[in-house]
Formats: C-alpha cells, sequence, structure tokens
C-alpha cells in the first residue's frame, strides 16, 4: 500500500549533506542529487529527502508492499542514507494500490463521479493517457486514479511483474500532503519508522478505503419492467419514481436517510424501502444492484488489494 514518502530532516543535524560523498549536486536555489531512486535536495532550513519504498525492494511500485517488507524497506533506506531515520519528520506519504482490470481503464475512470470535498479534475496528457484527481489547490490531501501502465510507458519504465504484463492495470493512490495533513490524520509528527507500526499502517489503509469509498460512482444501470400489467396513472408515476431512484441512487437513498434521521421513518420501514428501490434485472428478475458492474468488480479487486496490502 505505501508508496512514495517524502521526509525531512530539521538543522539540527550539521553538515548532514557531507555524508554523501559520492552525489554531485546540481546547483541552484535547491541543490538536487539522486542515491540511486533516492532524490536528495538541501534547502536553506535542511535535507528533504523521498523515494518510493516499493521499488527499493522490488524495483517496481505495481506489486502491495504488506507492512513487514515496508520495515524491510525502511531500515534499507536507513543503511544508504548512513543516517538514522527516527530524527527525521515526513512531509508527505502516497498509499496506493494497482488492480488488474477486465476494461481499459480509462472506461472505470469515466464511471468516477464527485467527492463530497474535493473537486474532480479529470485530465489527457499529450499521449492521450487519461487521469482523474480530487484535490484541491492547497489541500492536505489528494486522491488520483490513472493507467498504470501508460504512465510506466511515459517514464520509461520498463520492468513489470509477469502477471501484469498482458493485463489492463488501473493505479489508485491516495496522499497526504505536508506535516500538516499528517498531524491532521495522527495526531502527531511521524518518522519513516513510524509507517510499520501497526497502528499507523492500519489507519493508513482506512485512510485510503475512505476516500475511494467517498467518491461517487456514476452511470448506473436502469432496469424496470414497462410491459407488465396496464398503464394506469398510479402505474406510471411508479415507474417515474423507479427511474428516477435507480438514475439518481445517491440522491434517493439521501432523502430517505434524511427523513430515517427526523423520525420520519422507522427502522423497518427504513429496510423494505431501500430493498425496493433496488433495480430488477430483466435477464434474471431478480433484485439488481445500485452500481454498473464495472463499480462491481473494480470494488471487489481494490478491496481485496487494501486486505492483502
Amino acid at each position: 500500500m505505501i508508496d512514495r514518502i517524502s521526509f525531512f530532516f530539521k538543522e539540527k543535524i550539521p553538515y548532514l549533506s557531507n555524508r554523501f560523498p559520492g552525489i554531485r549536486f546540481k546547483s541552484g536555489d535547491v541543490n538536487t542529487g539522486y542515491l540511486g531512486q533516492v532524490r536528495i535536495q538541501r534547502y536553506y532550513d535542511g535535507l528533504h529527502i523521498s523515494c518510493s519504498l516499493p521499488k527499493l525492494i522490488y524495483g517496481e511500485n505495481i506489486t502491495v508492499m504488506p507492512r513487514k517488507t515496508v520495515k524491510e524497506a525502511v531500515w534499507k533506506l536507513e543503511g544508504m542514507l548512513n543516517v538514522g531515520l527516527s530524527c527525521a519528520s515526513l512531509t508527505s506519504i502516497e498509499i496506493g494500490v494497482s488492480v488488474i482490470v477486465a476494461e481499459h481503464p480509462s472506461r472505470y475512470m469515466r464511471l468516477f463521479g464527485n467527492h463530497p470535498r474535493y473537486p474532480r479534475a479529470p485530465y489527457i496528457n499529450s499521449k492521450g493517457h487519461m487521469s482523474v484527481r480530487y484535490a484541491k489547490a492547497k489541500g492536505r490531501f489528494s486522491f488520483q486514479a490513472y493507467d498504470k501502465k501508460a504512465e510506466m510507458k511515459d517514464k520509461k519504465e520498463y520492468y513489470m511483474p509477469l502477471v501484469f504484463q498482458d493485463s489492463n492495470v488501473l493505479r489508485l493512490e491516495a496522499k497526504i500532503k505536508r506535516r500538516e495533513g499528517i498531524r491532521w490524520v495522527f495526531g502527531r509528527d511521524l518518522s519513516p519508522h513510524d509507517l510499520y507500526k501497526p497502528d499507523v499502517y492500519e489507519k493508513l489503509k482506512r485512510y485510503f478505503w475512505k476516500f475511494y469509498s467517498d467518491i461517487s460512482k456514476t452511470d448506473q444501470a436502469v432496469f424496470f419492467d414497462m410491459g407488465e400489467g396496464s398503464l394506469t396513472p398510479k402505474r406510471f408515476e411508479e415507474l417515474l419514481a423507479k427511474q428516477y431512484c435507480q438514475s439518481n441512487p445517491e440522491d434517493c437513498l439521501a432523502f430517505i436517510a434524511e427523513q430515517k434521521a427526523k423520525g420520519n421513518v422507522s427502522r423497518d420501514s427504513y429496510a423494505r424501502i431501500k430493498e425496493t428501490l433496488r433495480p430488477v434485472v430483466p435477464s434474471t428478475g431478480k433484485k439488481g444492484s445500485f452500481n454498473h458492474e464495472l463499480i462491481e468488480e473494480l470494488y471487489a479487486r481494490v478491496w481485496e488489494g487494501v486486505k492483502t496490502g
């Protein structure tokens, strides 16, 4: 789940950049150098370092990294930098999962609707690759979905596990940005060594899952049988109500939940009303789901990635 992290060493560690004699820093306002794929930036107030933990272990970030491997990656990074990471403060954490999907990733991204707090920003780059991002200009959190194989091709990264090579791969990433965001989620600063602690790791997984779940999904299928019985005014009204509820399930369920909260609907009636709103699938005659079949597929695959991460 955990991918790229960034952290900061305060000025209290003197001459920290001198510990890396093999790095040739580029001159400028911010001197930047690399130790393998680890980026090191010298600012006036200290040293900022960022890297992808899965790439330190696997050489790619498609494979979901379990908690015990996060610990291995952090200790490997500490050995590479030759300085203890317990005194560093995390400034950003990316949590993501790459899932194999049946259709092209763009079909799933088109079904991603609005988030209650973060604006949706679809984007197509110059090579025609689509992504969807949820973020505010100065926000502490963001989420994005994109075609992982297309992104790797754009970056000229070609290594990936065999199971992904002939598959469609959708990447979903949530990001906690800046120390303020980390403090908001955890109530304190974190060091890289905190990432593999069970409480922190599980909270990051829950944060990712909640952000994904809070994004509304669109293009719901509408099913109802116009041919049963005579078309009386009452039946016509019922059909219109069914069509509206199936086309706008979130609005309809929100209205019912609001009425329940006001005490206008009993618990038993609430359950029966929700059941009557579920569409009937013509091919089977059984109650169907509000969700598009691709969303149901994605839900199951993302949840599996979160559980195994």
